[in-house]
């Protein structure tokens, strides 16, 4: 048996209902829409977060070949000429403007630096020639001779002189340290040469 008891529910209380029904029913719906965006903002995001990460990584890698392996060209280019190979070149083509102007300057300056150095072992051989030669020459004559440069230095000398000063090197040595009455001499003949005579050279001297 059932005993139904009830009140009389007029038509506003129903439509109040039912608009708290709607209006649930309208949460749900901005709930789920919410989600939605969300995730798709998520999306968006990581999809743009990578794309930029991306960008940023080919942007250094593209900077790298254009810059940094460049210069480490040049740095190994550095280190082989500084261990003597001067015909070291660097390729100065597909290369932008700058990288360019770089390697066509970089290459004027080992040619002229293996010209230098050329130029250098030619005349260090003309050099030790002409010390040859004149030791040759020196070392025939049976007078003490010896040369100086500008500082009183010996530089070259013959047997005779080592003989005569009871020294066998004389290279390198200041000729006042061995010979000091020479120094009033010699600085009186650099201030008058002409006044100073064989006889007077070869009375003081002895």
């Amino acid at each position: 048996a059932y005993i139904l008891l009830g009140v009389l529910i007029n038509d506003k209380v129903i439509r109040h209902i039912k608009n708290v029904q709607g209006a649930n029913k309208d949460y749900d719906l901005l709930k789920s829409n919410i989600e939605e965006t969300q995730k798709q903002f998520l999306i968006s995001f990581s999809t743009l977060s990578f794309l930029v990460i991306l960008s940023l990584v080919l942007l250094f890698m593209i900077f790298i070949a254009k810059y940094i392996l460049p210069l480490i060209e040049v740095i190994s280019a550095t280190q082989r000429i500084s261990d003597g190979n001067y015909d070291i070149r660097l390729d100065e083509q597909g290369k932008n403007a700058e990288i360019s102007l770089l390697f066509s300057s970089f290459n004027k300056m080992v040619q002229l630096i293996a010209q230098k150095n050329c130029d250098l072992s030619y005349s260090k051989q003309l050099s030790e020639s002409k010390k040859d030669f004149l030791e040759y020459i020196l070392g025939s004559m049976p007078s003490a001779i010896i040369y100086l440069n500008t500082e009183k230095t010996v530089m070259l000398y013959n047997i005779v002189a080592t003989k005569l000063l009871e020294n066998e090197s004389l290279y390198g040595i200041n000729i006042f340290e061995i010979m000091p009455d020479l120094e009033a001499l010699l600085t009186e003949a650099e201030k008058a040469p002409d006044q100073i005579h064989n006889r007077t050279l070869e009375t003081k001297i002895n």
